[in-house]
């Protein structure tokens, strides 16, 4: 099967959901950040933040260089950096597209010359530069797991220049990951430990070897052992990954979704999956229609990278991970989308989500909408308001529905 071209991402998306700012003051700079609901730390800058970044003396460092600002969240430390560093490049990464696109727009609001200083990832990892970090800060998250922790550290320490510092703060529980452990790296000194309550700092140094660039996911660092799943008469095998649920069973959600595909009873030459999960969801309509062209999109580049493994890699998935449906862009409709809708969705985002499959569905074309009871409802009340999609029957079960909406 060939697979879709990869289509360039639109240059604007939809207006980012601010909900609020929030301040920093370090080294004589105050920052604003515009936040959002669904970020990390949306209600304050976080203490972890904030201790990592009181244990820097930008002093100590080389007047320029590439830092890394891992799970950069809405770019809290990376833009701090910037902000008294002006001549170092600075690279955010984060495996969520939300928080990516917030720290963009919080680096254009706060710094100068941005596009000249700043590069926005979204992936599960930091990729080395040629030649390495000068300075990789990190924020590291408890819940991502001691095993894939500890393997994405060592993907960090590889990608420093001789000279380069990663600079942490992880909670205690986790922070033998980063003295203990970490000394057992030859080439790697401490440098700097500092504790409070809940938090340690830890800077550890590259005292030798070259950058190296690695790819956690494909060294399997995040995989879970691999499982047969079924649902509806399909079955599949298929590897899932630490961070994403459905590793040994499916959710209600997305068992009624692939039951609707089953029976949708149509031909489908060209399908979209809208945050496929670990990759169940996309394996169905691989399964279904297998001469069909499929495209991958979402906000997780974990999920994306999983689901685009368990069909085989032939299909592609969007330029970049998208946090919403405006930054979907395909080269002609599809006869199907399957979307899975946010949970607390309002009815305007519902609306504003329609009006966007308006754009990606083929005339006589449907999508299979999956979720809770609660917003499968809610866009219910929203079809009934407006024209040019007709409901099916809703499908319930234990709190999770499914609905097929057809396009007139």
């Amino acid at each position: 099967m060939p697979p879709m071209s990869r289509s360039p991402q639109p240059s604007t998306v939809t207006a980012l959901p601010i909900k609020k700012s929030v301040s920093l003051a370090w080294r004589g700079r105050r920052l604003d950040f515009d936040v959002a609901q669904a970020l990390f730390s949306s209600h304050q800058v976080d203490r972890g933040s904030r201790l990592l970044l009181e244990s820097l003396d930008p002093a100590a460092f080389p007047e320029t260089g590439t830092a890394a600002d891992f799970g950069c969240g809405y770019g809290v430390l990376g833009i701090a950096w910037q902000a008294v560093r002006p001549e170092w490049v600075m690279e955010y990464v984060d495996r969520d597209a939300l928080a990516v696109a917030f720290a963009r727009h919080n680096a254009t609001r706060l710094l100068e010359n941005v596009d000249e200083r700043s590069r926005f990832q979204c992936d599960i990892s930091v990729t080395a530069p040629e030649d390495g970090y000068g300075l990789v800060l990190w924020n590291v998250p408890g819940k991502a797991g001691r095993p894939v922790i500890a393997a994405l550290r060592d993907v960090a320490l590889d990608a420093l220049a001789p000279d380069g510092v990663l600079a942490v703060v992880v909670v205690h529980p986790l922070a033998d990951l980063f003295m203990e452990e970490a000394t057992a790296h030859e080439d790697v000194e401490t440098t700097h430990v500092a504790r409070d309550k809940e938090h340690t700092v830890v800077h550890l140094r590259r005292v030798g070897g070259d950058a190296v660039r690695r790819d956690p996911f494909a060294e399997g660092a995040f995989d879970r052992s691999t499982e047969v799943f079924e649902a509806s008469g399909l079955d599949w095998m298929l590897t899932p990954v630490i961070g994403l649920p459905e590793y040994d069973s499916l959710g209600h959600a997305t068992e009624l979704a692939i039951r609707a595909m089953v029976e949708l009873e149509r031909d489908v030459s060209r399908w979209l999956v809208v945050d496929p999960g670990a990759g169940h969801l996309a394996v169905a309509p691989f399964l279904l229609w297998p001469s069909a062209r499929g495209v991958l999109a979402g906000r997780d580049a974990l999920a994306l990278r999983s689901s685009h493994r368990a069909i085989g890699g032939v299909l592609s998935v969007t330029e970049a991970p998208s946090w919403g449906l405006p930054a979907v862009d395909l080269e002609e409709p599809v006869d199907l989308a399957v979307v899975a809708l946010p949970e607390q969705a309002s009815a305007n985002d519902l609306s504003a989500m329609l009006e966007e499959l308006d754009r990606l569905v083929a005339s006589a074309g449907c999508a299979i909408l999956h979720g809770r009871s609660t917003e499968i409802a809610r866009i219910g009340a929203v079809v009934r308001k407006r024209r040019g999609w007709r409901l099916g029957p809703v499908t319930k079960l234990r709190g999770s529905a499914t609905v097929v909406a057809r396009k007139a």
